[in-house]
């Protein structure tokens, strides 16, 4: 068998009788895989499992072929609206302890996933395991479902593995994270001897906000030095301007 069919053939699964009554027992079918945040989309694409993802969240855009796939996930959030509008009716949203999210039941009963693909990092960035509460109820069988929680960049490539050993592909994974290290790697080597420059993030503007989810440790290539706002570092242009230190995005 060569390797390109072996890999196929792990990828697809056994169903059984019961489980689909237009199946038969020992059918060979290919997983039905939805993700539920971008990263895992690109991660998913990534492992050569672009045919097996079955539905997508609204913000999954990339790789292209992305777009095309059934849409689970909408934002109950107006984003036409100022970054203050919206950062205000986020803080409304969790003041009343509602989802930012909502889960189309309907799609997601037709599709009848093996595997939801989530996140647990931030109930406001992207739909979580909570959102999907409802939603599986609504579905005959209950998928596996697959957290990520990345604090860091070896956490993301951590990540990447254990949707490879889900999915069968864990050979394609490793290859997926060697590259991605070698990337890092060059990066660290092409700045090797420069003065880093000063980098100032916000993750918001209106408020402005800093101090994002990890942001210290996302910055770990080291590619740059960190500038962390204080009251007596703010840059004099900002002077007097409100700031908040989190946000709940």
């Amino acid at each position: 068998m060569r390797e390109e069919d072996s890999q196929e053939w792990l990828s697809y699964k056994t169903v059984s009788a019961t489980e689909n009554e237009n199946q038969f027992r020992g059918k060979l079918r290919l997983m039905k895989i939805c993700s539920l945040l971008p990263s895992a989309t690109e991660i998913l694409f990534a492992l050569g499992l672009g045919d097996q993802v079955a539905g997508v969240s609204h913000e999954c855009d990339f790789p292209p072929e992305a777009r095309s796939k059934p849409v689970l996930i909408k934002s109950r959030i107006t984003h036409t609206e100022s970054a203050a509008a919206i950062d205000r009716q986020v803080r409304e949203f969790l003041a009343r302890g509602e989802s930012l999210y909502s889960v189309d039941f309907e799609i997601l009963s037709e599709i009848e996933p093996d595997m939801i693909v989530t996140q647990d990092l931030c109930h406001v960035c992207a739909a979580t395991p909570d959102d999907l509460g409802a939603a599986l109820a609504h579905l005959k069988q209950l998928p596996r479902v697959l957290t990520l929680n990345p604090h860091s960049l070896a956490d993301v490539c951590a990540d990447i593995r254990t949707v490879g050993e889900a999915t069968s592909c864990t050979e394609q994974a490793n290859a997926v994270v060697a590259e991605f290290e070698r990337g890092i790697a060059h990066v660290e080597r092409s700045v090797a001897g420069f003065e880093r420059p000063r980098v100032l993030c916000l993750e918001w503007l209106d408020p402005r906000t800093w101090r994002g989810t990890g942001c210290r440790r996302w910055w770990s290539a080291r590619a740059a030095s960190m500038f962390w706002v204080t009251r007596e570092n703010l840059p004099s242009a900002w002077s007097g301007m409100p700031f908040s230190r989190r946000s709940p995005r």
